[in-house]
This record gives structure tokens, C-alpha cells and sequence, in this order.
């Protein structure tokens, strides 16, 4: 695929040294939105954003590093978008793919974020309401993906 366009973002903010790539390609079936994030230097973990749902054990054995689960919780930014699954999805879909770490994504406070990490998932990604409020962003648990 070639590459068409491609944002970098640094977060060094206090303790954070974490770069986050967004690149968009182009493929013979379309477009394809790739993301890298991680520590600066380090060698960045990848993901791919597809049009519809992969199975979890499709997705591990193809080499996925990571899978986001969304919507979880109604979002403002793409109203209509779902239905939204709820935390309590991670408790069932987590056991299909143990060794794919899923990603909360969609309608996600803080506190929603720590839901959905207690009942299984990894951790989060979050955009639209750290935009919105990026003093925000400190308040996510660790592991989120922004």
C-alpha cells in the first residue's frame, strides 16, 4: 500500500515520551487507516482500522497486535453509531482471543475506561473527548491509547 498522508503527534507532557503516527493509505481495495503509537526511540506497536468486523481469533492469527471493541458507550461524535455493546462485553469476548489485547473505544470517560478495563479489556483509545478537554487526558487509566 503507499502511504498518502501521515500525522505525528509527541506527548511529552510531564513524564509521557510517547509518539503517536496515523498515516492513511492507499490500497487496490481502498483506503486503509494505519496507527502506530509507543515510546519515542522504542519500536512502535501497529494497528489497522477495517471497515467491519474481524473475528478476534482471525485477527490474532493474522498477526494483529492489538483490537479495539466499539462503539462501547453512545458517542457524540458519530451519533447513531452502533449500538453501543456496553463494558460488559470484555467479559465475553476477552476468553476468544487471550493473548489479543482489546481496546475500549467510543463514548469513553475516565470512568467508563476503568469499567471496561475491570471487566476485561486492556485498556482504552480516546479521542474526541481529550480533544474536546485535553486536561482530560491525565485522568485516563495508563494504558489508554489517545
Amino acid at each position: 500500500m503507499t502511504p498518502t498522508r501521515r500525522v505525528t503527534l509527541h506527548n511529552t507532557t510531564g513524564t509521557s515520551n510517547k509518539v503517536y503516527e496515523l498515516e492513511l493509505q492507499e490500497g487496490d481495495d481502498g483506503w486503509v487507516v494505519v496507527a502506530r503509537w509507543g515510546r519515542i526511540g522504542a519500536t512502535l506497536r501497529e494497528g489497522t482500522k477495517t471497515d467491519g468486523e474481524v473475528e478476534l481469533a482471525a485477527a490474532a492469527e493474522g498477526g494483529a497486535s492489538f483490537a479495539t471493541v466499539s462503539p462501547i458507550y453512545p458517542t457524540s461524535s458519530k451519533p447513531g453509531y452502533g449500538p453501543a455493546l456496553g463494558p460488559d462485553v470484555f467479559a465475553r469476548l476477552a476468553p476468544l482471543a487471550p493473548d489479543l489485547p482489546l481496546y475500549a473505544l467510543g463514548g469513553l470517560t475516565p470512568e467508563r475506561a476503568r469499567a471496561c478495563i475491570a471487566r476485561g479489556a486492556h485498556g482504552a483509545a480516546a479521542m474526541s473527548s481529550i480533544i474536546s478537554d485535553p486536561a482530560l487526558a491525565a485522568a485516563f487509566p495508563h494504558d489508554t491509547i489517545i
